[in-house]
Protein backbone atom coordinates (compact mmCIF):
# COMPACT_ATOMS: atom_id res chain seq x y z
CA UNK A 1 0.00 0.00 0.00
CA UNK A 2 1.16 3.19 -0.98
CA UNK A 3 1.32 6.36 1.09
CA UNK A 4 1.34 9.88 -0.26
CA UNK A 5 3.36 13.01 1.45
CA UNK A 6 3.45 16.31 0.77
CA UNK A 7 5.81 18.89 1.41
CA UNK A 8 6.51 22.53 1.21
CA UNK A 9 8.14 21.47 -2.29
CA UNK A 10 5.68 18.63 -2.82
CA UNK A 11 5.14 15.55 -2.54
CA UNK A 12 6.41 11.79 -2.68
CA UNK A 13 5.09 8.05 -2.66
CA UNK A 14 6.48 5.48 -0.07
CA UNK A 15 6.15 2.15 -0.79
CA UNK A 16 7.12 0.60 2.42
CA UNK A 17 10.35 1.58 3.07
CA UNK A 18 11.03 2.66 -0.23
CA UNK A 19 10.63 5.97 -1.84
CA UNK A 20 9.00 5.80 -5.27
CA UNK A 21 8.85 8.94 -6.80
CA UNK A 22 8.90 12.52 -5.79
CA UNK A 23 6.74 15.99 -7.68
CA UNK A 24 3.98 17.72 -7.37
CA UNK A 25 0.90 16.17 -5.09
CA UNK A 26 -1.78 16.35 -7.45
CA UNK A 27 0.67 14.18 -10.17
CA UNK A 28 1.43 11.94 -7.39
CA UNK A 29 -2.65 11.57 -6.65
CA UNK A 30 -3.23 10.73 -10.42
CA UNK A 31 -0.09 8.49 -11.04
CA UNK A 32 -1.53 6.54 -7.51
CA UNK A 33 -5.09 6.67 -7.54
CA UNK A 34 -5.51 3.94 -4.54
CA UNK A 35 -2.75 4.89 -2.85
CA UNK A 36 -3.73 6.91 0.74
CA UNK A 37 -2.75 10.33 1.53
CA UNK A 38 -0.88 10.52 5.22
CA UNK A 39 -1.70 13.18 7.58
CA UNK A 40 0.38 15.55 9.75
CA UNK A 41 0.08 12.88 12.64
CA UNK A 42 1.56 10.16 10.22
CA UNK A 43 4.73 11.96 9.44
CA UNK A 44 6.57 10.22 12.19
CA UNK A 45 7.12 7.22 9.28
CA UNK A 46 9.65 9.48 7.67
CA UNK A 47 11.93 9.85 11.10
CA UNK A 48 13.39 6.16 10.25
CA UNK A 49 14.09 7.03 6.72
CA UNK A 50 16.25 10.44 7.90
CA UNK A 51 18.66 7.72 9.69
CA UNK A 52 19.03 5.59 6.70
CA UNK A 53 22.08 6.37 4.43
CA UNK A 54 20.40 4.26 1.36
CA UNK A 55 17.30 7.16 0.93
CA UNK A 56 20.24 10.04 1.72
CA UNK A 57 19.93 10.73 -2.26
CA UNK A 58 16.00 10.98 -2.42
CA UNK A 59 15.74 13.02 0.57
CA UNK A 60 18.26 15.35 -0.96
CA UNK A 61 17.02 15.28 -4.16
CA UNK A 62 13.46 17.10 -2.08
CA UNK A 63 15.86 19.49 -0.63
CA UNK A 64 17.62 20.77 -3.91
CA UNK A 65 14.35 21.35 -6.01
CA UNK A 66 14.38 24.32 -7.36
CA UNK A 67 12.64 26.90 -4.70
CA UNK A 68 12.58 29.60 -6.98
CA UNK A 69 9.03 30.08 -6.98
CA UNK A 70 8.44 29.86 -3.44
CA UNK A 71 10.97 32.76 -2.85
CA UNK A 72 9.46 34.63 -5.11
CA UNK A 73 6.38 34.10 -3.26
CA UNK A 74 7.35 35.35 0.17
CA UNK A 75 9.56 38.74 -1.48
CA UNK A 76 6.13 39.87 -3.42
CA UNK A 77 3.97 38.98 -0.38
CA UNK A 78 6.38 40.71 2.06
CA UNK A 79 6.30 43.86 -0.40
CA UNK A 80 2.48 43.78 -0.01
CA UNK A 81 2.62 43.47 3.71
CA UNK A 82 5.47 46.29 3.59
CA UNK A 83 2.40 48.83 1.73
CA UNK A 84 -0.29 47.74 3.98
CA UNK A 85 1.62 48.06 6.92
CA UNK A 86 3.53 51.22 5.85
CA UNK A 87 0.30 53.19 4.34
CA UNK A 88 -1.11 52.81 8.08
CA UNK A 89 1.76 54.62 9.88
CA UNK A 90 2.11 57.45 7.33
CA UNK A 91 -2.03 58.14 7.82
CA UNK A 92 -1.40 57.97 11.71
CA UNK A 93 1.86 60.39 11.26
CA UNK A 94 0.01 62.64 8.63
CA UNK A 95 -2.77 62.93 11.08
CA UNK A 96 -0.16 63.64 14.09
CA UNK A 97 2.13 65.61 12.55
CA UNK A 98 -1.15 67.84 11.44
CA UNK A 99 -1.79 69.26 14.47
CA UNK A 100 1.78 70.96 14.76
CA UNK A 101 1.89 72.00 10.67
CA UNK A 102 -1.69 71.14 8.86
CA UNK A 103 0.49 72.22 5.66
CA UNK A 104 2.62 69.00 5.35
CA UNK A 105 -0.81 67.86 3.30
CA UNK A 106 0.44 69.66 0.19
CA UNK A 107 3.49 66.69 0.48
CA UNK A 108 1.80 64.20 -1.31
CA UNK A 109 4.29 61.50 -2.08
CA UNK A 110 4.63 59.35 1.41
CA UNK A 111 8.52 58.72 0.99
CA UNK A 112 8.97 62.49 0.64
CA UNK A 113 6.60 63.35 3.63
CA UNK A 114 7.86 61.50 6.23
CA UNK A 115 11.70 61.89 5.18
CA UNK A 116 10.86 65.98 4.76
CA UNK A 117 9.24 65.86 8.48
CA UNK A 118 12.26 63.70 9.98
CA UNK A 119 15.27 65.67 8.34
CA UNK A 120 13.29 69.56 8.11
CA UNK A 121 11.90 72.15 11.33
CA UNK A 122 8.89 73.36 10.65
CA UNK A 123 10.34 76.72 9.62
CA UNK A 124 12.20 74.50 6.73
CA UNK A 125 9.08 73.14 5.83
CA UNK A 126 7.31 76.53 5.39
CA UNK A 127 9.87 77.74 3.45
CA UNK A 128 10.04 74.85 1.01
CA UNK A 129 6.45 75.23 0.63
CA UNK A 130 6.78 79.23 0.47
CA UNK A 131 4.38 79.62 3.23
CA UNK A 132 5.26 82.58 6.14
CA UNK A 133 5.45 80.85 8.90
CA UNK A 134 2.70 83.20 10.50
CA UNK A 135 0.28 82.05 8.15
CA UNK A 136 0.88 78.45 9.59
CA UNK A 137 -2.27 76.96 11.12
CA UNK A 138 -0.70 74.84 13.18
CA UNK A 139 -0.18 74.98 17.39
CA UNK A 140 2.26 74.98 18.87
CA UNK A 141 3.91 71.59 20.69
CA UNK A 142 7.24 71.49 22.43
CA UNK A 143 10.13 69.45 21.16
CA UNK A 144 9.52 66.30 22.88
CA UNK A 145 6.36 65.59 21.75
CA UNK A 146 7.11 66.13 18.30
CA UNK A 147 10.30 63.79 18.09
CA UNK A 148 7.59 61.25 18.56
CA UNK A 149 6.19 62.32 15.24
CA UNK A 150 9.31 62.37 14.07
CA UNK A 151 10.32 58.31 15.27
CA UNK A 152 7.23 56.89 14.45
CA UNK A 153 8.09 58.66 10.17
CA UNK A 154 11.51 57.16 10.67
CA UNK A 155 10.42 53.67 11.06
CA UNK A 156 7.95 54.27 8.32
CA UNK A 157 10.78 55.54 6.06
CA UNK A 158 12.53 52.18 7.32
CA UNK A 159 9.60 50.48 5.90
CA UNK A 160 9.20 52.21 1.90
CA UNK A 161 13.65 51.69 2.31
CA UNK A 162 12.70 47.73 2.70
CA UNK A 163 10.36 47.58 0.28
CA UNK A 164 12.38 49.29 -2.15
CA UNK A 165 15.48 46.51 -1.16
CA UNK A 166 12.73 43.86 -1.42
CA UNK A 167 11.93 45.11 -5.01
CA UNK A 168 15.53 44.97 -6.28
CA UNK A 169 16.00 41.47 -4.79
CA UNK A 170 12.84 40.58 -7.17
CA UNK A 171 14.05 42.75 -10.19
CA UNK A 172 17.34 39.98 -9.96
CA UNK A 173 15.32 36.88 -9.48
CA UNK A 174 12.60 37.32 -11.97
CA UNK A 175 15.53 38.48 -14.29
CA UNK A 176 17.35 35.19 -13.60
CA UNK A 177 13.55 32.68 -13.70
CA UNK A 178 11.54 34.74 -16.04
CA UNK A 179 13.16 36.92 -18.26
CA UNK A 180 10.37 37.22 -20.83
CA UNK A 181 7.52 37.62 -18.23
CA UNK A 182 9.41 40.21 -16.28
CA UNK A 183 10.23 42.25 -19.31
CA UNK A 184 6.57 42.57 -20.38
CA UNK A 185 4.82 43.16 -17.13
CA UNK A 186 7.50 44.83 -15.02
CA UNK A 187 8.77 43.48 -11.42
CA UNK A 188 5.57 43.62 -9.73
CA UNK A 189 3.46 42.16 -11.87
CA UNK A 190 5.19 39.44 -12.89
CA UNK A 191 5.89 38.03 -9.07
CA UNK A 192 2.82 38.85 -8.21
CA UNK A 193 1.20 36.32 -11.23
CA UNK A 194 3.95 33.80 -10.56
CA UNK A 195 2.64 33.95 -6.75
CA UNK A 196 -1.10 33.71 -7.56
CA UNK A 197 -0.31 31.00 -9.89
CA UNK A 198 1.92 28.94 -7.76
CA UNK A 199 4.31 28.70 -9.43
CA UNK A 200 6.07 29.78 -13.09
CA UNK A 201 5.10 26.52 -14.19
CA UNK A 202 1.78 26.63 -13.44
CA UNK A 203 1.27 30.02 -14.95
CA UNK A 204 2.86 28.66 -18.47
CA UNK A 205 0.11 26.17 -18.46
CA UNK A 206 -2.83 28.42 -17.94
CA UNK A 207 -4.64 29.63 -20.58
CA UNK A 208 -4.67 33.65 -21.57
CA UNK A 209 -8.11 34.28 -19.72
CA UNK A 210 -7.50 33.08 -16.69
CA UNK A 211 -4.00 35.27 -16.48
CA UNK A 212 -6.42 37.68 -17.08
CA UNK A 213 -8.03 37.61 -14.43
CA UNK A 214 -5.56 36.45 -11.82
CA UNK A 215 -5.98 38.66 -8.80
CA UNK A 216 -9.39 39.42 -9.37
CA UNK A 217 -11.02 36.73 -7.64
CA UNK A 218 -13.33 38.73 -5.62
CA UNK A 219 -14.99 40.01 -8.17
CA UNK A 220 -15.20 36.72 -10.26
CA UNK A 221 -16.84 35.76 -7.19
CA UNK A 222 -19.26 38.35 -7.01
CA UNK A 223 -20.22 37.84 -10.51
CA UNK A 224 -20.62 34.03 -10.29
CA UNK A 225 -22.92 34.34 -7.32
CA UNK A 226 -24.53 38.16 -7.21
CA UNK A 227 -24.93 38.66 -10.89
CA UNK A 228 -22.34 41.60 -10.51
CA UNK A 229 -20.82 43.13 -13.59
CA UNK A 230 -17.64 40.03 -14.92
CA UNK A 231 -14.67 40.94 -14.44
CA UNK A 232 -12.15 42.67 -16.95
CA UNK A 233 -8.46 42.07 -15.63
CA UNK A 234 -6.54 41.33 -12.28
CA UNK A 235 -3.54 42.13 -11.32
CA UNK A 236 -2.92 43.47 -15.48
CA UNK A 237 -5.04 46.34 -14.58
CA UNK A 238 -2.00 48.33 -13.56
CA UNK A 239 0.02 47.77 -16.84
CA UNK A 240 0.99 50.92 -18.79
CA UNK A 241 -0.76 49.38 -21.68
CA UNK A 242 -4.32 48.81 -20.04
CA UNK A 243 -3.84 52.13 -17.57
CA UNK A 244 -3.19 54.35 -20.68
CA UNK A 245 -6.20 53.00 -22.89
CA UNK A 246 -9.76 54.48 -22.73
CA UNK A 247 -12.07 52.82 -20.10
CA UNK A 248 -14.45 51.63 -23.17
CA UNK A 249 -10.92 49.43 -24.86
CA UNK A 250 -9.45 47.74 -21.11
CA UNK A 251 -11.15 45.08 -21.69
CA UNK A 252 -9.61 44.00 -24.76
CA UNK A 253 -6.45 45.65 -24.08
CA UNK A 254 -6.09 43.51 -20.80
CA UNK A 255 -7.03 40.40 -23.29
CA UNK A 256 -4.33 41.10 -25.85
CA UNK A 257 -2.00 41.68 -22.36
CA UNK A 258 -2.92 38.36 -21.10
CA UNK A 259 -2.41 36.40 -24.53
CA UNK A 260 1.06 37.81 -24.55
CA UNK A 261 1.76 37.21 -20.94
CA UNK A 262 0.81 33.16 -21.75
CA UNK A 263 3.43 33.01 -24.61
CA UNK A 264 6.68 34.92 -22.01
CA UNK A 265 5.42 32.02 -19.86
CA UNK A 266 5.88 28.90 -21.68
CA UNK A 267 8.80 31.03 -23.22
CA UNK A 268 10.72 30.84 -19.63
CA UNK A 269 9.71 27.95 -18.44
CA UNK A 270 10.37 25.74 -21.61
CA UNK A 271 14.03 27.87 -21.74
CA UNK A 272 12.82 29.39 -25.09
CA UNK A 273 13.84 32.59 -27.15
CA UNK A 274 13.66 36.29 -25.60
CA UNK A 275 10.85 37.86 -27.40
CA UNK A 276 9.00 40.02 -24.56
CA UNK A 277 10.29 43.13 -26.54
CA UNK A 278 8.85 41.76 -29.43
CA UNK A 279 5.64 41.03 -27.79
CA UNK A 280 6.00 44.96 -26.18
CA UNK A 281 6.35 46.84 -29.32
CA UNK A 282 3.00 44.94 -31.15
CA UNK A 283 1.08 45.74 -28.28
CA UNK A 284 2.36 49.26 -28.03
CA UNK A 285 1.39 49.61 -31.51
CA UNK A 286 -2.08 48.50 -31.24
CA UNK A 287 -3.00 50.27 -28.54
CA UNK A 288 -1.13 53.46 -29.22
Amino acid sequence: MKVLFESALGGFALDGQKIVEQGDMKQLVKKYPDARIADETQSFRLLPLLKDSRYFTALQSLRTMDVTDILITHAIQSVQEIDSVAHVLVKRCREWYGIYCPETRLIADNLNFVETIMKASKLQILEQLNIPEAQSLGVSIDKPDVLQMQLLAEEAAHLYHLRQLHETYLSSVLKRHCSNVQELCGTLIAAKLIAKAGSLKRLALLPSSTIQLLGAEKALFRHLTRKARSPKHGFIVNHPIVQRVPRMMKGKAARALADKISMCARLDYFKGAFKAKEYMKELEARFQ
